[in-house]
């Protein structure tokens, strides 16, 4: 929390405006670039470690007891949505927010969640059940604790996104993912401590995480319960709450139909699949989140700018991931056999298509910001509806048929969903009906070239006898070569212009971080006529 002026405390219901430039001024850009260069650094760095956790857990624990743990999830994660209730957001986008604002949220959200993490304990024979497995009972015991330790910091991470304080969240999280997963969660499976080994290194990183958070926010924690406080931000945040409740059940369906038709082994199976190619999306689209939402939150009555912001992120994270996915689709006998091992080859076989629903999840996920941001969630739930209505039905459908059905269908899923928020965001941005399609053009001819360009140097490897790991190696560096050719020389050069010129109306280029980066993206580029 921002001190006040001289040291004076603000009492109850009583906003105070910091000392020193606002993050509303003509900074913001510079800002918001400057947390995400900061939460990028923290998000590339945590996913080496994530990766190098998945190697080493997943060779010494089996695919059964990941499909335990992801059974358990399923159910946790819809119980991480109730214990916020969108708090979070409502702090970050509440315009003014006072002392009793922030004691309220803190202390419903740690009665809310203490309250779910009791009735999960209780409820957990109905996940048994559910999947048809007794195992799942204590795992969903243990996981449960997720619930309180999350509650702990909500209240105190949205203070630091909302005063942009984006270095402390990226350190933070990436220094308790280092003891939680690899040093309490790897410690644990050497000792023989089995599925308890991800259950230890989930909730032990959570509570570091909240702790922590509550440590650099100091934010007031008295008891407190607003009428005022409460009616304002649940208001706002049961909106979000009810709109992330039906994405949770579209996100858990393939893991409960997956779970319950085909198992437990196929379900660990499926879901370490769908974490590699999910886990450098998901780490980006969390970044992009933490930094976009609070931004757009200062600027939604401005929808020009709202415009351009959306526009740039779509094309830059279409032109970094859809070469990415075509990548790791031709190299996923290689990348599983590497990452995870020589029992996951059921996961190299439907890694592609996960690949392909994890791209279009990201090409979706900025308009999912920007609705967030500028309130509008009634169309965003009826998008969401439709999704899971696809979802349903194409399970139902294929019920009987292999593991990369069940990813089509997720596929086909996310291509309603595009569309939808595709038609969405050119209503109330003013945008023409071609201009998001055709922003995925260059990208997706860089893709393919990429795409071709590894299958090339896979059947080479090949033929020479080559181990796998190096041939993996070579696979990354080819495609990395392809796509910089496509920013330097190919066609993303459009693109590249256009974030350098971003880069520079922002003033950025003041630190060490954003000086380098301008460099390198100006080397061949042509000087702007005068």
């Amino acid at each position: 929390m921002t001190t006040p002026p001289e040291g004076r405390h603000p009492v109850e219901g009583e906003a105070f405006t910091p000392t020193g430039p606002t993050p509303d001024g003509p900074n913001l850009t510079r800002r918001t670039l400057t947390g995400f260069s900061w939460t990028f650094a923290a998000t590339l760095a945590g996913l080496v470690a994530q990766l190098a956790y998945t190697s080493v857990i997943n060779r010494l624990l089996p695919p059964d007891t990941f499909g335990l743990v992801a059974s358990a999830q399923a159910v946790l994660i819809g119980g991480q949505f109730l214990s916020e209730l969108g708090v979070g957001r409502a702090v970050v986008q509440k315009t003014h927010l006072d002392v009793a604002d922030q004691r309220t949220a803190f202390t419903s959200s740690l009665l809310l969640g203490a309250a779910l993490t009791g009735g999960l304990v209780l409820a957990a024979p109905l996940v048994g059940v559910l999947f048809d497995e007794p195992d799942v009972v204590g795992v969903t015991r243990g996981l449960a604790l997720l619930l309180l330790a999350n509650a702990i910091g909500i209240t105190a991470t949205s203070v630091l996104r909302r005063e942009l304080r984006f270095k402390a969240v990226a350190l933070l999280d990436l220094g308790s993912f280092a003891v939680g997963y690899l040093v309490i969660g790897i410690g644990a499976a050497v000792a023989g401590f089995g599925v308890w080994s991800l259950v230890a290194a989930a909730v032990s990183k959570a509570a570091i995480e909240g702790v922590g958070s509550l440590v650099l926010a100091r934010h007031p924690m008295r008891p407190l319960l607003a009428r005022r406080s409460l009616a304002e931000m649940y208001a706002f945040g049961s909106q979000v709450s009810i709109v992330g409740a039906v994405e949770y059940v579209s996100g858990q369906l393939p893991v409960a139909a997956v779970g319950r038709l085909r198992g437990q082994a196929a379900l660990g199976q499926f879901s370490r699949a769908a974490y590699l190619v999910d886990l450098p999306f998901i780490q980006i689209s969390n970044a992009l989140t933490d930094v976009l939402f609070p931004a757009v939150a200062r600027i939604k009555a401005e929808r020009v700018r709202v415009r351009v912001a959306y526009m740039t992120s779509l094309r830059v994270t279409a032109a970094l991931l859809l070469p990415t996915a075509a990548g790791a689709a031709v190299a996923s006998d290689e990348l599983v056999a590497v990452v995870l091992g020589d029992q996951w080859e059921r996961a190299a076989a439907v890694l592609p298509l996960l690949a392909a629903h994890a791209t279009l999840m990201m090409l979706v996920h900025y308009a999912a910001i920007v609705c967030e941001a500028l309130a509008v969630l009634w169309q965003k739930l009826v998008i969401q509806v439709a999704t899971f209505a696809v979802l349903a039905a194409g399970f139902v459908v294929v019920r009987d048929d292999g593991l990369e059905a069940f990813a089509v269908v997720m596929v086909i899923a996310q291509v309603v969903r595009l569309i939808g928020y595709w038609a969405l965001m050119a209503r109330q941005l003013g945008l023409p009906a071609a201009s998001q399609p055709a922003a995925l053009l260059a990208p997706a001819v860089t893709a393919a070239l990429t795409a071709g360009a590894i299958a090339g140097w896979t059947a080479v490897g090949g033929r020479l006898g080559l181990p796998t790991a190096l041939v993996l190696m070579l696979q990354i560096v080819v495609g990395g070569a392809v796509l910089a050719w496509g920013f330097w020389y190919g066609p993303l050069r459009r693109i590249r212009d256009e974030l350098v010129e971003r880069l520079e109306l922002a003033d950025a280029g003041g630190g060490r971080t954003m000086r380098t980066v301008l460099a390198v993206l100006r080397v061949g580029r042509a000087e702007p006529q005068i």
